[in-house]
């Protein structure tokens, strides 16, 4: 059986960047599910949620992931994908689920156009308010944490490689 690797975290944790080179590490193929649901629709995730609003998204969302072959990749979902336990479950039985973690104030540095970066939630409530309701969901569903304040992307692939190889 093929070995493939899920990043969860919230939207500007990193997934995107740490996935993609920890691909290339691993000789796997990476898969942006975001990508992915912006190809298929032809817009971007804001655009998106704006036109079918959240809970059609993360129905979307789940739909999208369902899809996904787990065949040596790496998938790095959006953060809400935690919304649907379908999803989860399905990304758990076929891969090792990593959460990306970090802290809010270092999530929200990175994140400049919080209202244009396709967020569920941000209608209704902060930002400060999904991290914290995030965090419980990320937690239950992870394999393996990894800590990433104050790291380098590079740092935070090394330690992902380092764990997955004593797994």
């Amino acid at each position: 059986m093929t070995k493939s690797y899920t990043l969860i975290g919230m939207s500007g944790v990193g997934k995107s960047t740490i996935g993609k080179e920890l691909a290339k590490n691993l000789n796997k193929s990476f898969i942006d599910l975001d990508h992915v649901i912006s190809d298929k629709k032809h817009q971007n995730l804001q655009t998106i949620i704006n036109n079918i609003g959240d809970k059609d998204f993360l129905k979307l969302e789940e739909s999208t992931c369902l899809e996904v072959e787990f065949s040596d990749i790496v998938l790095a979902p959006g953060g809400s994908l935690i919304y649907s336990p379908n999803a989860m479950k399905y990304v758990k039985d076929k891969s090792t689920v990593i959460y990306l973690e970090d802290t809010y104030d270092n999530i929200l540095r990175r994140i400049p156009n919080i209202q244009e970066r396709g967020i569920i939630g941000l209608l209704s409530d902060s930002f400060e308010e999904i991290y914290n309701e995030r965090l419980p969901f990320y937690e239950k569903y992870s394999d393996l944490r990894i800590t990433c304040t104050q790291k380098s992307w590079s740092t935070i692939t090394a330690e992902i490689l380092e764990k997955i190889n004593h797994i």
